[in-house]
């Protein structure tokens, strides 16, 4: 080149220029945002992490050791979502989806509160260490995160204490450490259980998170595995989850009492999609109804496993039990604080004999009862 001109550069007034939004791409977690999370005095339990699994692959990851976590441990891990955190207020007419699969090798997660795992928040996390001589691990605080946990229950196991704020399996948990459910700010969102026993085997999981208004965002969470099933969507009033954004998947595997000797992650994709909605006669999930209510279980009769939903126009304690002909107790569902809105559960049966029961539920002043039948 010898020469170069300008020509022509004018100065105006006028409308600006407007960029449209970068096409969003759905991707799989990197090989390179997988680490174990936390101290590794007790978040790792006496295992070790190999990134990408054993193909090697984005989107997997997985976490083995001789036997079982040391008991009183957890082996805890994280897999960010790149450089860039992912904010629901970017997101007005969508979902942000995580699905993958988790292979538990040797037992499930049958012990008591043996799994749990969520989408979270952090800028404490710090960056991955590849160096040390257990795989990966993210080198910063676990102490700081912002998101919500999911706790599934199995069997007859109770689900674990959230403070003084009582049991349950769904909340939030508020600038804390992100698998404890005792942090000063946490709050639950579900008492949800299930009957359902957790085996050895690989479990599909789904979780959603799409904001609805400046101070509401829809939650659904989803495993369901050989023999199992926990799911569940619900709207969170509170604030300040309403608008955070989120850069992680975090899954936990503890040593109490728990036989699982690996986990295998595999195929964990983030994307934009549809949030996940349980629900079983056509009412807007994700309104908050104006009236108490509740519904005709689905299906009836059933075997073992059917679905109750209630409507709660207001917040407070509910109890929903069933009885037997009787009138003698034989489930007790939930007994906690729960949001307005709609709520779902599943009742499973399977230790029941072949008959009609009933359930009813007591929401402040408000008692409805409904006939199921269980046909064996």
């Amino acid at each position: 080149m010898t020469e170069f001109r300008v020509e022509l550069c004018q100065v105006d007034l006028g409308d600006p220029i407007t960029l449209p939004p970068v096409p969003w791409e759905p991707f799989y977690v990197s090989i390179g945002d997988w680490g174990f999370y936390g101290d590794p005095a007790d978040r790792i339990g006496g295992w070790s992490l190999t990134p990408g699994g054993s193909q090697g692959l984005d989107g997997n990851v997985s976490i083995f050791g001789g036997g079982p976590v040391t008991s009183g441990q957890w082996s805890s891990i994280r897999g960010g979502f790149g450089a860039a955190p992912i904010s629901l207020n970017n997101l007005p007419d969508t979902a942000l989806v995580v699905t993958g699969k988790l292979e538990f090798v040797g037992g499930g997660f049958d012990g008591w509160s043996g799994l749990r795992f969520g989408l979270f928040y952090s800028d404490s996390a710090g960056t991955v260490d590849s160096t040390v001589e257990y795989g990966q691990i993210w080198n910063g605080s676990e102490s700081y995160s912002s998101g919500y946990l999911i706790a599934p229950n199995s069997g007859s196991n109770d689900n674990p204490d959230w403070g003084s704020s009582g049991k349950g399996s769904v909340g939030g948990v508020v600038n804390s450490t992100w698998l404890s459910t005792n942090g000063a700010d946490n709050y639950i969102l579900s008492n949800q259980q299930t009957s359902d026993v957790s085996g050895a085997g690989t479990y599909d999981f789904k979780l959603s998170v799409k904001q609805m208004s400046s101070t509401q965002t829809a939650v659904g969470w989803s495993i369901t595995g050989p023999s199992y099933l926990f799911e569940g969507s619900m709207i969170d009033n509170h604030d300040p989850l309403a608008s955070i954004e989120f850069n992680a998947i975090n899954i936990a595997v503890s040593g109490t009492n728990l036989t699982t000797t690996g986990l295998n992650v595999t195929d964990v994709q983030v994307d934009l999609g549809s949030p996940i909605i349980v629900g079983v006669d056509g009412e807007d999930d994700y309104a908050v109804p104006t009236v108490y209510s509740l519904s005709q279980n689905y299906p009836n009769p059933f075997n073992p496993s059917t679905t109750i939903k209630f409507g709660l126009p207001q917040a407070g304690n509910v109890s929903l039990v069933v009885y037997d002909i009787l009138g003698g107790k034989v489930a007790e569902l939930i007994n906690s604080e729960l949001v307005a809105g709609y709520h779902t559960i599943n009742f499973n049966a399977s230790k029941l004999s072949s008959g009609v029961y009933f359930y009813r539920i007591q929401a402040g002043d408000f008692v409805s009862v409904k006939k199921l039948m269980l046909l064996k």
